[in-house]
């Protein structure tokens, strides 16, 4: 991996994460990478040569297949959010949405990730906080509307070097408190929020 205090491919860690975030945000929900369950989305929208985004869940499960270019690292998260002035109102100030995403985060209480069986190790230290952006989110209060707005995020990602030629397998895990449900709608059972994803990967 990339260490955490790099800029790899001539960008930091924080801007890597909002480009991330609007790849993520640049399908509707129905046609998004990170609902797609069988990796046959993987490839949209990839602008960078060295940069492959690959994505986590919207919680739950996904085993995804998918054929990566030689010479590309992969940026992907574990587990993280983000937190927008039109889906969060009730936030007026960065420091609001910098405070909520934090809060939100803190709650992780679970991170695994391996490639080819090789467990990666402290990944407590890739976390990243961003600071104010603009994106265009697509709102499913407003009937999937994409709305522009100004956001923050905070979470755990991995950057991978390049993979060698041939097949591959990245298994990732993440869990942290469905933190919306305990704080907007006052749930006491403090439900949690999970991801694993595997891929099965072939570089070529």
């Amino acid at each position: 991996m990339y260490q955490r205090n790099t800029n790899p491919n001539g960008k930091t860690w924080q801007k890597w994460v909002e480009l991330w975030w609007k790849w993520c945000y640049s399908k509707p929900f129905s046609n998004n990478p990170v609902s797609d369950k069988t990796g046959k989305l993987c490839t949209k929208n990839q602008i960078y040569s060295q940069t492959w985004f690959l994505a986590g869940t919207f919680g739950g499960e996904a085993r995804r297949i998918c054929t990566i270019p030689s010479k590309s690292s992969i940026f992907i998260p574990i587990v993280n959010d983000i937190i927008s002035f039109a889906e969060y109102p009730q936030l007026s100030t960065q420091d609001d949405l910098m405070n909520y995403a934090r809060d939100d985060l803190d709650t992780t209480t679970s991170l695994s990730a391996s490639v080819d069986g090789i467990e990666l190790l402290s990944l407590y230290n890739y976390r990243v906080r961003s600071k104010l952006f603009e994106i265009e989110i697509p709102l499913s209060t407003h009937g999937g509307r994409v709305v522009r707005t100004k956001a923050v995020t905070d979470g755990y990602w991995l950057f991978l070097k390049p993979l060698s030629l041939g097949e591959h397998t990245l298994i990732l895990h993440g869990e942290k408190q469905a933190f919306d449900e305990v704080k907007l709608k006052h749930n006491i059972r403090k439900p949690m929020f999970r991801v694993e994803v595997v891929y099965d990967l072939k570089v070529v």
